[in-house]
């Protein structure tokens, strides 16, 4: 149970007030120059009520957040107040930006009563790594997707009854992915997908095999939200706890939070004793996240609609996605009239004739008509919803547009490997690396006389899980010196004698000559991705590529913006792919679909939306 400090009740002096003065000066800190926020900003940052706070992409919203924090964190060092502050995100990304941002003046809020960081750490650590220890009488030794995933899949390697129960066989093969594998700790079973059964009964030998990695303290996200509801509901007094800690509680990104996580941030604080104000945008909602976070009618709504990332003809296609007319467009930036590239069968299936690509080729002669080439750090992307190559040739994905393509999602990829080589130019696996590394290191401590062997440091299981990732993180960003100097404090960490000399694996490991998903010509780069890859991202122009998730998602989009008033679930879903994807650019969207009668009917109405490019039989025999 959580050990209750003691903690001094707030006194009023000034909290509620951000001056018109204080903002200034942040405002100064900030910008390094003198000037005001308007008026929907200047609201939002003076708030302190709980509130929903709606922002378009490239509205501001993070300087918003950080400026409110910075007058928060100086009226804190000054000891106005003595309860707390939380600021809760998605990412760690987020959370640096923050740091970054505030500089030194915000260093008071990452000290307790403050706590700023990830919405799954706080759960982790008040929650669910208390519920776990108190059930299993041990720690947590990690919580991480993608080391869940290997390690399932180690255990069902080498159990071939688990395996051919799983996977099935060749003659009657199983459509299960390892990666949808969880354990249901309120039912005690295993699961897969959305709650259905793969194994409930504890005396089971499959069941048992799969629950060694639960004993080890080795959890998926998801199962620590779990830990955290159960912990919720057994302990009502944490509600009390956490509401007289906090005055303030700040959630950003609100539409990647899961409906599980929202229901314990609704639980854990009472409205009546601590502020909550959720900020995000209801339809950048592309990862299955809470669609009730701002539905309560009673509670106040603040919008952030003027957009400082691109001009008004993007805005206005971003409206047409979102049926209504609620973004503004910076007027200062002067973007172009979206592009519409349309193809024939013919030419998609000859795309990439001749070493060519001829959808991306008249791109990059478009970029360079309109001189985008020429700006500064110029960023050019061209995104679709599904990178995946489908079976069924009709079935479109960015595969179908450039053969290179990777995608970071397929299970079949060795998303930590597939890019890195050895000096003798063999594809390395994921075993035969880290082998290699600890090789290394054991070496390094030889010769630096250091009497203990890596092998002793990694018979803990927590060590060894920390070393893996380590390797795993820094091999996946390409970064050697940042592996070397993590792989100096793992050692200095584990092994109590000093270290004179640093740890330096010169071993050239990484593939110079090639970059993965990057389509150069003419001096311009185009970077592919998924539209979930570039979330958040700001890019000088982006391409969006039609792509097939249960109908073509472009020419679908069209059909109901026609012909279709209702718009349903899945429709709801594909036009916030749309969304996210066609909000990136600054100055250029363009997007790229096959042409079909939708389009043929309703061609004269797209024109007062698009520049229309048709890529005929003219394209197919340039290249």
């Amino acid at each position: 149970m959580l050990q209750k400090e003691t903690i001094i009740m707030l006194v009023d002096k000034n909290y509620k007030n951000i001056t018109d003065e204080e903002m200034k000066k942040a405002y100064e800190l900030l910008f390094n120059k003198k000037g005001s926020f308007d008026i929907e900003r200047e609201k939002i940052i003076k708030s302190m009520e709980s509130c929903y706070i709606e922002s378009v992409p490239g509205s501001g919203k993070t300087t918003t957040l950080v400026t409110k924090l910075l007058i928060l964190a100086d009226k804190l060092s000054k000891g106005n107040y003595e309860k707390g502050i939380c600021v809760l995100t998605h990412t760690n990304v987020g959370i640096n930006i923050i740091k970054k941002k505030l500089g030194k003046k915000g260093d008071i809020l990452f000290n307790y009563p403050n706590f700023v960081g990830t919405l799954q750490s706080f759960i982790d650590i008040y929650l669910a790594i208390p519920c776990y220890k108190k059930k299993f009488k041990k720690q947590v030794v990690i919580i991480d997707d993608n080391y869940v995933d290997k390690y399932n899949e180690s255990l069902i390697i080498k159990n071939w009854q688990l395996k051919s129960f799983i996977k099935g066989t060749k003659q009657n093969p199983k459509n299960i992915n390892i990666e949808d594998i969880y354990f249901n700790f309120k039912e005690e079973k295993f699961c897969y997908g959305k709650n259905r059964t793969l194994l409930r009964e504890a005396t089971n030998d499959k069941y048992k095999t799969l629950y060694t990695r639960i004993e080890k303290g080795i959890l998926k996200y998801s199962e620590a939200i779990q830990l955290g509801e159960i912990y919720l509901d057994k302990y009502s007094v944490l509600k009390e706890y956490f509401s007289e800690r906090f005055s303030l509680v700040l959630v950003d990104e609100m539409q990647d939070t899961k409906e599980t996580a929202f229901e314990i941030l609704e639980t854990l604080f009472d409205k009546k004793k601590t502020i909550v104000q959720y900020i995000g945008d209801s339809n950048q909602n592309i990862n299955n996240g809470t669609e009730n976070w701002n539905k309560e009618e009673s509670t106040i709504k603040y919008n952030m609609s003027s957009s400082k990332r691109f001009g008004e003809n993007i805005a206005k296609f971003l409206n047409i996605i979102k049926n209504d007319d609620k973004i503004k467009g910076n007027q200062e930036i002067q973007d172009f009239k979206p592009i519409l590239f349309l193809y024939n069968e013919k030419i998609l299936l000859e795309n990439e004739k001749n070493g060519d690509n001829i959808i991306f080729d008249k791109y990059i002669e478009v970029i360079k008509s309109r001189n985008l080439d020429i700006k500064e750090k110029p960023i050019f992307k061209v995104i679709g919803r599904i990178g995946k190559k489908k079976d069924e040739e009709n079935k479109v994905s960015i595969y179908n547009y450039f053969k290179n393509f990777q995608s970071k999602s397929n299970p079949n990829k060795d998303v930590l490997f597939g890019t890195v080589k050895n000096r003798n130019n063999f594809q390395s696996s994921t075993k035969q690396i880290i082998h290699r590394i600890k090789n290394e290191m054991n070496y390094f401590l030889r010769k630096n006389k250091i009497e203990y062997d890596l092998n002793d440091i990694l018979k803990d299981e927590k060590n060894k899980i920390e070393l893996h990732l380590i390797i795993y993180n820094y091999l996946k960003r390409k970064n050697i010196d940042g592996l070397n100097r993590r792989i100096d404090n793992f050692l200095e960490e584990k092994i109590e004698d000093k270290i004179d000399n640093r740890f330096n694996f010169e071993d050239k490991i990484f593939c110079k000559d090639e970059e993965e998903n990057v389509y150069s010509k003419n001096g311009i780069k185009l970077e592919i991705d998924t539209v979930n890859g570039v979330k958040g991202e700001t890019h000088t122009a982006t391409l969006y590529l039609e792509t097939f998730f249960q109908k073509n998602d472009v020419e679908n989009f069209f059909k109901d913006f026609f012909e279709n008033k209702e718009i349903k679930k899945r429709a709801k879903e594909r036009n916030n792919h749309l969304y996210v994807g066609c909000s990136r650019p600054k100055y250029l969207l363009c997007i790229a679909c096959k042409n079909c009668d939708i389009i043929t009917r309703y061609k004269e109405e797209l024109k007062e939306i698009f520049e229309i490019i048709n890529l005929g039989e003219e394209e197919c025999q340039k290249s």
